[in-house]
């Protein structure tokens, strides 16, 4: 199987309207500058796979999970492309603070108990609420 690097100058390598067998973005450690994540794109080209990689930066740039999108040949290069974007969009970290389950229960448990402690019953139709 063929390896081919690919640039952003480049594009003449491989066509948008190729059909994609799958396309990958996982951090590799390269010798000299570190770790990069880098975009396989696989293509068939004749009777063969053929890898293209791309250089997508260093990894602290992207905060995301690796993707591995297995696309059998249903869609082109540039729509492979757009769904590892939207993947990429959906699996970004959450802007959020650490949770304390318990402590959220024990909070519920205890705005439930105190809307009970102020509820009047009168009959077994009509409960007057009362804060």
């Amino acid at each position: 199987m063929k390896t081919n690097h690919i640039s952003l100058l480049s594009p003449n390598d491989l066509f948008i309207d190729e059909k994609v067998w799958e396309l990958a973005e996982t951090n590799r450690d390269l010798e000299q500058i570190g770790s990069h994540r880098i975009q396989r794109i696989r293509v068939r080209r004749g009777d063969q796979l053929e890898d293209f990689e791309k250089d997508m930066g260093p990894s602290e740039l992207w905060p995301h999970e690796q993707i591995h999108f297995f696309a059998g040949f249903e869609y082109s290069v540039g729509e492979a492309m757009e769904i590892a974007q939207m993947l990429r969009e959906s699996k970004a970290p959450m802007q959020r603070g650490p949770r304390d389950l318990f402590g959220d229960w024990l909070k519920f448990c205890g705005e439930k108990q105190q809307q009970v402690a102020h509820r009047t019953v009168v009959g077994p139709l009509v409960t007057i609420q009362r804060n």
